[in-house]
């Protein structure tokens, strides 16, 4: 969702969103590992991921003239863990 509001002359523009996000097929691939001298190969089993995730984040920018300025905060939830971005910008359009 994103809307445009004025503020004497000045274009602001909030953002928000939100994913939700489901791994269909949650197989993590075995990883073959060979060694010059090993007479066997080994097998290596992977962490499987979790299945699903929500990322969600909202942002704001404002553009004066040439300049826009951003910032940005996101969020990843997962069952085990939670993960958090933000972001500052500055843009020059020349």
């Amino acid at each position: 969702v994103s809307i445009v509001q004025d503020l004497r002359g000045m274009p602001i523009i909030p953002e928000f969103y939100i994913y939700y996000n489901h791994a269909l097929i949650n197989k993590a691939p075995d990883i073959n590992l060979s060694a010059v001298g090993m007479a066997e190969m080994m097998t290596i089993q992977s962490m499987t991921r979790e299945r699903k995730s929500i990322k969600t984040g909202l942002g704001l920018t404002i553009k004066r003239n040439n300049i826009h300025y951003s910032a940005r905060y996101n969020l990843e939830v997962k069952q085990k863990y939670w993960s958090h971005q933000g972001t500052l910008r500055l843009k020059l359009d020349l």
